[in-house]
């Protein structure tokens, strides 16, 4: 499987991906160390040289990446007021970088990240296109903070427990601008 940019993936991804009808509660889809299944039943399809637990984060690291670009784009053009479009930028470009360095590191391991959004989170961007225009910008708020707390449970997880020195080091580095983006959610409420 070849290698493409996270950003391209993501439009890709907006214009291809389908719903699944399995249930999309997250908190019961996912726990501390952010165990789920992917649309390919939660394994990359090249896991080079990553052990299980890594690919596991990789794969909910990936998802967790892919819906916050692709759900922020959607802000971008469809939120009313400007703090949200503010934040939705700082969320595309901010996870963007971060998708891009991860699958930098999986690549240098002989690995790609995978290319398409647990299913989860697949159900949280269609719910959220689906949304009415005056409900578009509270379901967005909801769905980056239940993205940010799966992040965030995520992350410091894999800054614990995951097998790969680079990943580890990756999810470690990322927690600070996690947790940020959430203190930025409390402080924009709606």
């Amino acid at each position: 499987m070849r290698t493409t940019p996270v950003l391209l993936i993501g439009a890709m991804l907006a214009v291809g991906c389908q719903d699944n009808d399995r249930d999309s509660d997250m908190s019961s889809r996912t726990g501390a160390r952010g165990q789920a299944m992917s649309a390919n039943d939660g394994k990359m399809t090249n896991p080079g040289s990553l052990s299980k637990a890594d690919q596991q984060f990789v794969v909910n690291a990936a998802s967790g990446g892919m819906f916050e670009v692709q759900s922020s784009q959607m802000a971008l053009s469809r939120a009313n007021d400007a703090a949200t479009k503010k934040f939705a930028q700082q969320m595309v470009n901010d996870h963007t970088k971060v998708n891009n360095e991860l699958a930098t590191i999986v690549t240098r391991k002989g690995g790609s990240v995978p290319t398409q959004m647990v299913e989860r989170h697949q159900k949280m961007l269609d719910t959220l296109s689906e949304a009415n225009s005056d409900e578009f910008q509270k379901a967005y708020h909801r769905r980056q903070v239940m993205a940010h707390d799966e992040a965030i449970n995520l992350f410091e997880g894999a800054a614990k427990a995951v097998d790969d020195a680079d990943l580890k080091a990756f999810a470690s580095k990322n927690l600070s601008a996690l947790k940020m983006h959430k203190d930025m959610l409390k402080d924009h409420n709606h």
